[in-house]
């Protein structure tokens, strides 16, 4: 940590060690200095999608919708068609019952530019759910869980994909 501070107090366009030092702080526990940090990435280095998105990921675990909204939205405009934040947008629009049409456009785009991902397959499954569209749903979550067997997320959108279908035996 002490290291990655010294890095970006040198180059403060060293947004490899700001990125690294939010990650480091945030995985000791302090999502306060790992936000500070983001920010001032973005505050050094505001062209960054990076800085953008992990201020968003960061807002977003602590409950801010409307800030990581906020911030993911600078990310795409920084980079159109970023895939993590334009996955992470959809979702979160979904989470809060906003444009489901927007959110489709975006774990689209999500899904094409992260074919391999399963957090992609369960977002544009979770739209397809919210749409009605039932079938194409329960194909992408069982090839996330292909991937991810054990996240419980995935089981649990499966289950509710299956609950719409009628397949009590499987949704349970």
């Amino acid at each position: 940590e002490a290291s990655l501070q010294k890095a970006t107090s040198l180059n403060k366009n060293n947004l490899g060690a700001f990125v690294l030092l939010s990650t480091v702080e945030r995985a000791q526990g302090s999502i306060d200095k790992a936000l500070a940090t983001a920010y001032k990435s973005i505050e050094q280095n505001p062209k960054s999608v990076a800085g953008y998105f992990l201020a968003g990921s960061l807002e977003d675990s602590r409950g801010n919708w409307q800030k990581a909204e906020a911030l993911y939205q600078q990310a795409l405009q920084v980079e159109p068609n970023y895939p993590p934040a334009a996955n992470n947008l959809a979702y979160g629009m979904l989470e809060h019952r906003e444009n489901t049409d927007m959110a489709l456009s975006l774990a689209q785009i999500a899904r094409q530019k992260m074919p391999d991902s399963p957090a992609a397959a369960d977002t544009l499954a979770w739209v397809y759910y919210q749409k009605g569209i039932y079938g194409f749903a329960a194909d992408l979550l069982q090839e996330a869980l292909q991937k991810a067997p054990d996240n419980a997320t995935y089981h649990y959108h499966l289950g509710m994909v299956y609950q719409k279908q009628n397949n009590t035996a499987a949704a349970r």
